[in-house]
């Protein structure tokens, strides 16, 4: 069960006719157009560090320190509601993981939302015994194995940790509790939801139709420094060619 700390100011509604427009939801629309365009960029991380000062600077009492930069996060999609901010901070878990940990295996049930503070994770599944990376997760990105956390079935992927990770995360049951307290709540669940979505179709789309190359020059893009940080056999297995073909298309470039 959630621990609730309610503020006793009212909870802001969706702004009627004649009221000023909602911040909020146009920091969303820039966040979904983010998503689609590979999530990351300098003005997320700006952004998201400029919301984690001002979170600090109005926390005198040091209460929401341990899980500023999740907050913050979650004010690039929209603003939190102090009562909602105030629920939020018991129920988050943060913890510090090492290289290797497996948040998740095939079998388990996915039973939380993760968002990484700092670190990487990587998504695979075996196939005929080979591992396929589906995707690489890092800092400022949400994680989450979608299918198994909707239905609460057991898992068919890997959620492994290629670094040293601090995480902060929220249980499937804390979630529906806070949909269910917070109605505003559901808008952030949305936006994430769209944010997977909108990879995973993309993923999808160049695997299905642009060349090695072309795949390969999209992963630089969205993510630069993905040589120095993933192993190449884990770079090839997400691209969908050998090794020795990597090597080649590295070496072109």
């Amino acid at each position: 069960m959630v621990v609730m700390l309610h503020y006793t100011g009212r909870l802001r509604g969706p702004p009627s006719r004649g009221q000023p427009r909602n911040r909020g939801r146009e920091r969303a629309a820039k966040g979904r157009q983010e998503a689609a365009n590979g999530g990351h960029g300098e003005a997320k991380v700006g952004r998201a560090a400029e919301l984690q000062s001002l979170l600090r600077k109005n926390d005198t009492r040091g209460y929401l320190r341990p899980v500023l930069p999740f907050l913050a996060a979650l004010e690039t999609i929209g603003s939190l509601s102090p009562a909602l901010r105030a629920a939020l901070t018991p129920a988050t878990r943060r913890e510090e993981y090492p290289a290797g940990h497996q948040l998740l295996q095939p079998g388990q049930v996915a039973r939380r939302v993760y968002f990484l503070e700092s670190g990487l994770v990587r998504g695979y599944a075996l196939h005929a015994g080979r591992e396929v990376s589906s995707w690489f997760m890092r800092e400022g990105d949400f994680v989450i194995s979608i299918v198994s956390f909707l239905t609460q079935a057991p898992s068919t992927e890997y959620l492994e940790l290629l670094e040293p990770s601090v995480v902060h995360s929220l249980s499937h049951a804390q979630l529906h509790t806070l949909y269910a307290e917070f109605p505003e709540f559901n808008f952030f669940g949305r936006v994430l939801t769209e944010r997977y979505y909108v990879r995973s179709e993309q993923r999808a789309h160049q695997l299905r139709v642009l060349p090695a190359a072309e795949r390969y020059a999209q992963l630089l893009a969205e993510f630069p420094a993905v040589g120095q940080r993933v192993a190449l056999n884990h770079i090839a297995s997400h691209l969908g060619v050998a090794p020795e073909t990597l090597s080649r298309l590295r070496g072109k470039g």
